[in-house]
Parts: structure tokens; C-alpha cells; sequence
């Protein structure tokens, strides 16, 4: 009769050091998660506002399109969202503050950029201040969706559509 082998001590240990990865990934992982429930809430706008901003400055549409309300991601394709920008080129931000009035927010921001459509190649770098809208939503902050509405204009009024 025939009898079974132990598993060696080196196959052991393999199949302990595998299972201790393991659960160093996933503890990793938990730890993330919970570092986001538990943070507050203006500290996590003000990561989420920074994070949105950098993508914007690296030009990653991607990366901003990850940003937007799920429900607006459901609606509108990652193309169709990438044709709305590339008008003006992000060159610097600063983040003046936040405030938040759960489940809604603000971000106030300052930022430099240039005009990067060709009728308005002229125009040097120009700054505005601007407030951004957010939205709590599932845990997680999303930039508020805003539709673009009529024809696009200048800084002075004027309608590019109108040769």
C-alpha cells in the first residue's frame, strides 16, 4: 500500500509566503478604502480638486472624465466628452479654498491659461478666478456636470461662430 507524501517544507512555505502577500494586498487595499471614509470630508474635496486640476494642467482627458458625475459618465461617451475640451490649455492653478455644504460643494480657484483655438491665437495668457461646483455623491466627491450652452465666445463676448 501506497502512502501519502507530506508536502515538503519548502513547498509549505511557498504556499505561506503567497497567503501572507495576499493578505498584505488586501489590508493595503482596506486601509485605502477607509482612509477615504473616515477622511474629512474637506480635506478629500481638496485632494479630489487638486487631482482633478493636475490631469487638467497634463492635458488627460481620461484621467478629468474619471472626475465627472456617474451619471453624466453613463450619458456621455469618453469621445464625445474629449471633443468638448481642448479650447484652452490649463498652464497653472491655485486653490483659494473649498467649502462645503454637504452634499454640495465649492471649489475657488485661480487659473492661467492660454486660448488655444486658432482665431484666438493672438491673445497672451490670460487668468480668471473661477468657482468649481461638486457634488458628494456614493462616498466620493464628483465635479458637478455643466453642460455648455449656445456658442462659444470670447473673453470679450464676441461669437467664434460668426466668421
Amino acid at each position: 500500500m501506497r502512502q501519502r507524501s507530506r508536502p515538503s517544507w519548502r513547498r509549505r512555505g511557498t504556499v505561506i509566503l503567497w497567503c501572507a502577500l495576499a493578505a498584505l494586498a488586501v489590508s493595503a487595499c482596506a486601509g485605502q478604502v477607509l482612509k477615504q471614509a473616515v477622511q474629512d470630508p474637506d480635506e478629500r474635496l481638496m485632494e479630489r480638486v487638486r487631482q482633478y486640476w493636475d490631469a487638467r494642467v497634463r492635458d488627460d482627458i481620461v484621467e478629468q472624465y474619471r472626475f465627472e458625475e456617474p451619471w453624466m459618465r453613463e450619458r456621455v461617451s469618453l469621445t464625445a466628452y474629449a471633443r468638448g475640451k481642448g479650447a484652452t490649455k490649463i498652464l497653472e492653478y491655485e486653490i483659494k479654498g473649498v467649502e462645503v455644504k454637504s452634499p454640495d460643494a465649492v471649489a475657488k480657484l485661480h487659473l492661467k491659461y492660454k486660448i488655444m483655438f486658432s482665431k484666438l491665437a493672438h491673445l497672451s495668457l490670460q487668468e480668471v478666478d473661477v468657482e468649481q461646483r461638486w457634488v458628494w455623491m456614493d462616498g466620493e466627491w464628483y465635479l458637478q456636470y455643466r453642460a455648455a450652452v449656445g456658442p462659444p465666445k470670447t473673453p470679450g463676448g464676441a461669437d467664434l461662430n460668426q466668421e
